[in-house]
């Protein structure tokens, strides 16, 4: 990215315009939540992940048209996805004082790299500006679970040095599970066969996988049928964590009522300190596909 253009873009938003707000919060869509403010001093800005089926662009804003892509890329032949450009987290890190941007895994997406060549111009520019970016390793519920740690230790007054280091600290004991129905995406992406598909389906196979420690992918059981789905699912989370002082995030595809099932057996044999259901914006929609359920915890 030319130097030039950061500094152009730094005198329109900084200098003319003055800093919008003390903490702005900067993430990228795969983190399920929409632009607002968390808190009358503290901003959380969304920078979209691109959705392309054939020919056509879905860009992951809060206009996105998601049952509209989901039947697109039912039907299509090609499908992807590409990461929000460096420019476009440089215009949000130059509209705040206290900058912490929150990023999809880098194992799975160049979301991470865009949003440090956007810190790394700024700071050619300007050196004293405090911007952090994070790493989560995680995507979805995880990165809703990191957002809301920034804003209580913001409103608990801790410094912008504190606040980063507790941050990384906090992400890497997230826990992240998911589970697919559809495997549709995954056979247009050549990450999996059509027969193993097909076997998987007949043999009503639901896969449950987790998030690494590196930020990667693996399965770690293969249940059949949802409701032992449902309760491997659940098992797993109370072997990761001691799930009475979490905050759990379920989130889906199109999958309201699998969701509530997890949520009624969590609160019988765990009780968690909340539960929130979300339903998965476009870039997650698109990886998760039909019915597709993360848990975040």
């Amino acid at each position: 990215m030319d130097s030039s253009r950061v500094q152009s873009w730094w005198r329109k938003y900084y200098h003319e315009r003055g800093v919008a707000v003390k903490w702005h919060i900067v993430s990228d869509s795969s983190c399920d939540m929409l632009e607002g403010y968390l808190a009358p001093d503290i901003y959380l800005s969304i920078v979209p992940q691109k959705v392309i089926i054939d020919q056509c662009e879905y860009e992951d804003d809060a206009n996105i048209d998601i049952p509209s892509m989901m039947a697109a890329m039912k039907a299509a032949r090609k499908t992807g996805s590409s990461s929000p450009a460096p420019q476009e987290f440089a215009i949000k890190f130059a509209q705040g004082d206290h900058v912490i941007c929150v990023c999809l895994s880098s194992a799975l997406s160049a979301t991470f790299q865009a949003a440090c060549l956007a810190r790394d111009e700024i700071h050619q520019a300007n050196p004293d500006r405090l911007i952090f970016v994070l790493d989560s390793k995680r995507t979805s519920g995880a990165m809703e679970l990191i957002i809301m740690r920034l804003k209580e230790m913001i409103e608990q007054g801790l410094s912008f040095a504190e606040i980063t280091e507790s941050i990384t600290d906090f992400s890497s004991k997230t826990q992240v599970l998911f589970t697919l129905e559809c495997f549709d995406n995954f056979i247009k992406g050549g990450r999996m066969s059509r027969s193993s598909a097909i076997l998987a389906s007949v043999l009503s196979i639901r896969p449950i996988a987790m998030g690494t420690p590196e930020g990667t992918i693996r399965v770690i059981d293969k249940p059949r049928g949802l409701p032992m789905t449902i309760r491997r699912m659940v098992e797993h989370m109370q072997k990761l964590k001691d799930l009475h002082l979490c905050c759990v995030i379920i989130s889906h595809c199109n999958n309201l009522d699998v969701a509530q099932r997890i949520q009624t057996l969590l609160q019988q044999v765990a009780a968690p300190k909340e539960i929130l259901i979300r339903q998965l914006r476009g870039i997650c929609s698109y990886y998760a596909d039909q019915q597709g359920v993360a848990v975040s915890f």
